[in-house]
């Protein structure tokens, strides 16, 4: 979005990195300076993305736990919206009652079916995608939360899935 060439680590530190068993060895623990930060040059159009971006880094992480989200989904489903961005095929399998399935690669498609007067919590496999995908929803005005480890944190949970129709 800013024009920087930057991609995910698939799986991050604990599910990418660490069952590699690469040792100690490749991994740094020393703190690695940045260079001071330079902000461009930047029109007004730009300014006003720039800014929601470094807001939203400045306020939170936008993660809430499986627990927290299956008390909100119990307490008033209406008020908030399960956003499932997996497959449809595993959708189908089982999801969080209430939720809405939209692929990944579709979600940019179906922007028109996001609320923006109430929170869209986000999940998917382990939670790496949904939290990629909140960050444009967010930008864009929508309140969306990440659900914390995706569907393997809600089952991990024993929360329980429904098989949709």
């Amino acid at each position: 979005m800013l024009g920087y060439n930057a991609v995910s680590f698939r799986g991050g530190m604990n599910f990418g990195w660490a069952p590699l068993n690469l040792g100690e060895a490749t991994l740094q623990t020393t703190e690695n300076k940045l260079p001071e930060p330079k902000k461009p040059e930047l029109d007004a159009k730009k300014q006003i993305l720039w800014d929601a971006v470094v807001s939203y880094f400045t306020d939170k992480n936008y993660i809430i736990a499986p627990a927290d989200l299956d008390a909100l989904v119990k307490e008033n489903p209406d008020a908030i919206m399960v956003l499932d961005i997996r497959s449809a095929e595993d959708f189908a399998k089982g999801a969080i009652a209430t939720a809405k399935n939209i692929a990944f690669k579709e979600v940019g498609k179906n922007l028109d079916q996001l609320p923006s007067n109430k929170p869209v919590y986000v999940t998917c496999y382990t939670g790496q995608t949904a939290g990629i995908t909140i960050a444009p929803l967010r930008l864009m005005g929508i309140n969306a939360i990440s659900l914390n480890r995706g569907m393997t944190g809600w089952t991990g949970a024993e929360l329980g899935v429904v098989v949709p129709k």
